[in-house]
C-alpha cells in the first residue's frame, strides 16, 4: 500500500456526563500518492489506481467502562463526517468511461451509509465474554441507539447572484445524513430542511 504508513494524530478523549462512555476522536489519514501499488494486469494490459488520499476524522467510543472483565462493554466505530477520498487513475483504467470522482462518489456514499454518524460499526464485547448473568450487562439499546442532541431546522430566506439557473436548491449535509429543497420554481416550494 506503498512507502507513507497512515497516520493517526490530533487525538482527542470525551468522556460522558455519567462515566460509562469515553470517545477518543482521531484524525485519520492515508496519503501514499504515487508509492501506491494497486493494479490488475490481464497479460499485457494493465490498470492501475494512483495519487490516492483519504482523510477523514474517526471515533472510538468505548461504551460501558466498568470494574470487570472485559472492562469495557462494547465498541462503536464511526467517522463524525464523511472522509474525503481522492485519486486517479493510470494505465487502462484512465480511458474507462467513469470518471474517478464518480467512482470516488460511489464509495464516499457507501461509507456515509455505513460508518458515518448516526451510522456507526459496533462490537458487543460483554457478549463476546459471555457475561450474560452479570447485573450490568450492555443491552442492545445501549450500545446501537444514539439518544438526540437536539434539531436542526434550517429555512432558506433568499439565493442571490446565481443568474438565470433554472434548478436552484439547498442541499445541506450533516453526518451521513442529507437532505435538500425544493428547486426554486417548482410548484411545492418547500423551503426548510
Amino acid at each position: 500500500l506503498g512507502d507513507a504508513p497512515p497516520q493517526l494524530h490530533g487525538a482527542r478523549t470525551v468522556a460522558s456526563q455519567d462515566g460509562g462512555t469515553l470517545t477518543i476522536i482521531f484524525d485519520f489519514g492515508f496519503h501514499p500518492g504515487n508509492s501506491i501499488n494497486i493494479s490488475l494486469a490481464l497479460g499485457p494490459m494493465k490498470a492501475a489506481i494512483s495519487q490516492l488520499s483519504f482523510r477523514g476524522r474517526i471515533c472510538v467510543c468505548l461504551v460501558g467502562i466498568v470494574p470487570r472483565k472485559p472492562v469495557i462493554r462494547g465498541i462503536k466505530v464511526f467517522f463524525s463526517n464523511t472522509p474525503s477520498l481522492s485519486f486517479g487513475f493510470s494505465g487502462l483504467a484512465a480511458a474507462l468511461p467513469l470518471p474517478p470522482q464518480r467512482l470516488r462518489g460511489f464509495i464516499q456514499q457507501a461509507l456515509a451509509e455505513q460508518l458515518v454518524l448516526p451510522r456507526s460499526k459496533t462490537v458487543h464485547l460483554d457478549s463476546i465474554a459471555g457475561t450474560f448473568n452479570e447485573p450490568d450487562f450492555l443491552a442492545y439499546h445501549q450500545l446501537h441507539s444514539w439518544p438526540p442532541l437536539g434539531m436542526l431546522r434550517l429555512t432558506v430566506v433568499s439565493v442571490e447572484g446565481l443568474g438565470a439557473a433554472e434548478a436552484v436548491f439547498c442541499l445541506l449535509r450533516v453526518g451521513g445524513e442529507q437532505h435538500a429543497t425544493d428547486p426554486a420554481g417548482s410548484r411545492y416550494q418547500r423551503r426548510e430542511i
